[in-house]
């Protein structure tokens, strides 16, 4: 149904997926480079001087494509905003008296 309005339709879909998964990668970037900071070990047998380089790469590499896709942060910021729903649902259908924690709040800030 989609592709009746639109020539580019995949070539659409194809940005704002990826415009998407830049944040959780950004995000999993700073948390390589947080465990490689504090020394808690995640891999085995490498040294924390490499996993350390590779956590700065990463989160480099992960500002740089938000960078350069800017253009498809508003349209994944969209489909984030209509998923917040469907999270608050889910918290509570697991029980979670908090609806959001401290983390959630600074990644708000952040953002902002």
């Amino acid at each position: 149904m989609l592709t009746f309005f639109s020539e580019s339709t995949y070539e659409v879909l194809i940005f704002l997926a990826a415009g998407v998964i830049l944040i959780p990668y950004l995000w999993a970037a700073l948390f390589q480079l947080k465990t490689a900071l504090k020394a808690e070990r995640i891999t085995q047998g490498k040294s924390l001087t490499y996993e350390r380089v590779i956590g700065a790469l990463a989160v480099i590499y992960a500002i740089w494509l938000l960078y350069a896709g800017r253009d498809y942060m508003l349209p994944s910021a969209a489909v984030y905003l209509v998923l917040i729903p469907l999270f608050i649902k889910a918290r509570r259908e697991a029980g979670d008296t908090t609806l959001f924690k401290p983390l959630y709040g600074s990644c708000w800030v952040c953002w902002r």
